[in-house]
């Protein structure tokens, strides 16, 4: 049995005596030295009666506090967790786009890449666009140019510094086009350059005009959209 409870008991009790004190004392009114006995009594059944009763009132008070701490923690649980899911950037694993990046993986592979490699497109002011796996593009503040990135080594796709994704070394992308070989890209800097980044061995060429690299990804056989397209085109695909 608890303390709690033991004391609830003797609290009851002590009630009773208090009240049974002062209806036996005004029983005995005339008898001076009983009544006043009788009230001594209950004065002390009082005293302790008060005392239990200030005891059950701490207990209950902290026991409620500690109730509404817990259900407090698990609103803010809650709502942290809705906040977090609010900013975050996700896509449906049936969306056509999704459907057509997993079509591109290799037999050894099919059914082993995480969908959320598809599926999660960054928080926040964080984007990340997903290519034929392990590649993505990732950008920062606004999707209008972007960074190729590996992340072949990369457990989970939704930590954006994890120190294992690997810059593949083509930087400002504003448009793309690819196959299951190859990635054409323009790169814009202080002037617009065109990439050629072979998807399979990493090997990368660069050309000064968007003429030049089509012609060249027609030479290694691109099968790929002629048109490049922005970053934000593609985003929309998804």
């Amino acid at each position: 049995m608890s303390l709690f409870v033991v004391i609830l008991v003797f609290t009851i009790l002590l009630g009773c005596l208090v009240v049974a004190g002062v209806i036996y004392a005004f029983v005995i009114r005339k008898n001076k030295r009983k009544r006043n006995r009788s009230l001594v009594s209950a004065l002390v059944s009082l005293v302790f009666l008060l005392l239990c009763v200030g005891y059950l009132t701490f207990r209950v008070v902290r026991a409620t506090v500690a109730l509404g701490n817990e259900a407090g923690k698990a609103v803010g649980n809650v709502a942290a967790e809705g906040l977090v899911e609010s900013m975050t950037n996700r896509v449906s694993v049936e969306s056509p786009q999704v459907k057509s990046l997993q079509s591109f993986e290799a037999d050894s592979l099919r059914g082993k890449v995480d969908t959320s490699f598809y599926t999660y497109l960054g928080f926040r002011d964080w984007w990340r666009l997903p290519l034929m796996y392990p590649y993505s593009i990732h950008c920062v503040d606004v999707v209008n140019h972007g960074q190729l990135v590996s992340e072949k080594e990369v457990a989970n796709v939704t930590t954006a510094n994890d120190s294992k994704i690997r810059a593949m070394g083509v930087i400002n992308i504003t448009h793309l086009s690819f196959d299951k070989k190859l990635l054409l890209v323009r790169v814009q800097d202080t002037t617009a350059q065109y990439v050629l980044f072979d998807l399979a061995d990493q090997n990368q060429e660069i050309f000064q005009s968007e003429a030049e690299l089509l012609k060249k990804a027609d030479l290694e056989g691109f099968s790929g959209p002629k048109k490049l397209e922005s970053l934000q085109e593609y985003m929309a695909r998804f």
